[in-house]
């Protein structure tokens, strides 16, 4: 359930960002602005929870490079969507972020990138990668 949760928070905030960047005539601000918001957030919670000293905990630690790489991902998706929503609207740009988002998890999952667990890609999961294609063109057409 939380998955369908947080799939309907992207959702929402594409759209908002969409609408943002618009007024604003600048993608980049409103992911600016979004990510300050979420930051100031984020900080928040970490201090009420105790945990910002885990971060100098992993600082000092041996990490692998692209474990600090998510920022940049997460800047870019929302920049993306900000830039994308007023285009094509926010339906097809969750679409098509879901269909991006099922194809690489395949492959991170069928090669274990990132430390992540190895799953093989099998027919079912082809099957399914097929119907969201489908899926995707038939809201597309619509």
């Amino acid at each position: 359930m939380f998955g369908v949760l947080v799939g309907g928070m992207l959702a929402i905030q594409a759209a908002s960002n969409g609408r943002l960047g618009g007024l604003l005539q600048a993608p980049i601000h409103a992911a600016l602005i979004s990510f300050f918001i979420g930051t100031i957030m984020l900080f928040l919670v970490a201090v009420f929870q105790g945990t910002l000293k885990n971060i100098r905990l992993v600082v000092q630690q041996k990490t692998p490079w692209w474990v600090w790489i998510g920022g940049f991902f997460g800047a870019a998706y929302i920049f993306l969507n900000a830039y994308l929503v007023p285009q094509i609207g926010t339906g097809t740009v969750v679409v098509l972020v879901l269909l991006g988002q099922i194809i690489s998890s395949l492959n991170i999952d069928q090669f274990g990138l990132l430390g992540s667990m190895k799953s093989s890609i099998s027919v079912a999961k082809i099957a399914g990668l097929i119907i969201m294609i489908a899926g995707v063109g038939l809201i597309e057409v619509m």
